[in-house]
C-alpha cells in the first residue's frame, strides 16, 4: 500500500477515536462543537464508524425477526449496551428482547 493511503487511514482512525471519546465521555459542548467544526473544515467530510452498525440494528428491529446467529449476537450485544448505559427507551429494549427470545425458541 502506498504511504498516502496509509496516512489517510491513520488520520481517519484517529478522528474516529476522537469522535468516540466525544460521544461517550463528558466533554463540554463548546469543545465538542469546535472539534467537529475543525474536523469538517480539515477533512471536508464526517466520519461515523458506527453508522453501518446502527443501520443494521435498526433494520433488524424494524423487521421484527432475525435469521442467523450473527444477527442474534449483534442484537444481544446492542441490548446489553443499552441496559448498561441506562438507556431510557424501555420499549426498544423490550422489543429487542422479544426478537431474541423468538429466535432462541426456534433454535
Amino acid at each position: 500500500m502506498n504511504k498516502e493511503f496509509e496516512l489517510k487511514k491513520y488520520r481517519d482512525l484517529v478522528l474516529a477515536t476522537l469522535d468516540y471519546y466525544i460521544v461517550h465521555l463528558a466533554f463540554n459542548n463548546e469543545m465538542k462543537d469546535e472539534f467537529i467544526r475543525l474536523k469538517i473544515q480539515t477533512t471536508h467530510y464526517e466520519i461515523d464508524i458506527f453508522e453501518s452498525y446502527f443501520k443494521r440494528i435498526k433494520k433488524l428491529v424494524e423487521k421484527g425477526f432475525i435469521k442467523t446467529e450473527s444477527q442474534f449476537h449483534e442484537l444481544k450485544n446492542y441490548v446489553d449496551y443499552l441496559i448498561q448505559n441506562n438507556n431510557s427507551d424501555k420499549v426498544l429494549i423490550q422489543r429487542i428482547n422479544e426478537i431474541l427470545l423468538r429466535f432462541e425458541s426456534k433454535n
